[in-house]
């Protein structure tokens, strides 16, 4: 069974398909926001399960999502996610692809005919999902209530376990606090790197996996001028480090 095939019957069992929602929680979270759109599901891209290094990115909450419930399920997010223009440096979804890029070319996971250079191809090769399943579609795509990340937590542990990831990146505090609360740090260090605050190998599963939280790209100032983004090159290293050791 592949692994769209496990999300599906996943979310179903638990009442968070997009064709099939049912969550326990929805009135509770539609008591705050009448307008609510029920769950979207995650992305997996084409390759994702071709590739050796997985990388799974969790980031915040949808921001804006359709209400035709076909259009939320994990087969039509791989078709919306990889012709979704990306050319605008302005959104969070350039530099989620930018970023994920510099990640995945160095281990070659590229296909021949697909030339590395072009990040707008690497959607093809990640999984995506966000910490909170449902949408408020507020104004400006400004982030949703607490509620709605509190209710989905759990959640996303099983969505991790299916994905099997061997690098995680989070995208802001509401996808660190899935990690840092249900996760322990295993305390392996890749040999000859420093360690960086923001990462470290965790216990998956009992498989050990490689941690990065980012600032969300949203955050423009932070993620672009002043952490993230500049700090893409030691990233890569640590990657390559723990693949060497561990993988």
């Amino acid at each position: 069974m592949s692994v769209v095939q496990k999300l599906r019957h996943y979310y179903k069992a638990n009442g968070i398909s997009a064709l099939h929602f049912d969550c326990p929680h929805y009135y509770e979270c539609k008591a705050h926001h009448r307008r609510l759109v029920k769950a979207t599901e995650a992305f997996v891209g084409k390759y994702y399960e071709a590739v050796n290094h997985k990388l799974l990115i969790v980031s915040a909450d949808p921001g804006y999502a359709s209400t035709r419930k076909a259009s939320r399920h994990t087969l039509a997010m791989r078709r919306n996610c990889e012709y979704r223009p990306s050319g605008n440096e302005e959104t969070h979804w350039y530099w989620t692809l930018r970023l994920a890029l510099e990640i995945l070319k160095p281990f070659r996971v590229f296909r021949e005919d697909v030339n590395e250079d072009n990040f707008e191809k690497v959607v093809q090769y990640f999984a995506h999902t966000n910490s909170a399943k449902c949408c408020q579609n507020k104004r400006g795509r400004a982030q949703a209530d607490d509620i709605l990340f509190e209710n989905c937590r759990k959640f996303i542990l099983g969505e991790i376990e299916i994905m099997q990831p061997d690098l995680i990146l989070t995208q802001g505090d509401k996808a660190k606090r899935v990690i840092e609360e249900n996760y322990e740090d295993t305390g392996d260090i890749i040999p000859g790197m420093r360690k960086m605050r923001e990462t470290r190998i965790i216990s998956v599963a009992g498989r050990r996996v490689l941690w990065i939280n980012t600032y969300h790209p949203a955050q423009k100032r932070s993620y672009i001028k002043r952490f993230d983004w500049p700090k893409r090159e030691r990233y890569v290293r640590l990657v390559q480090g723990f693949i060497n050791s561990y993988k």
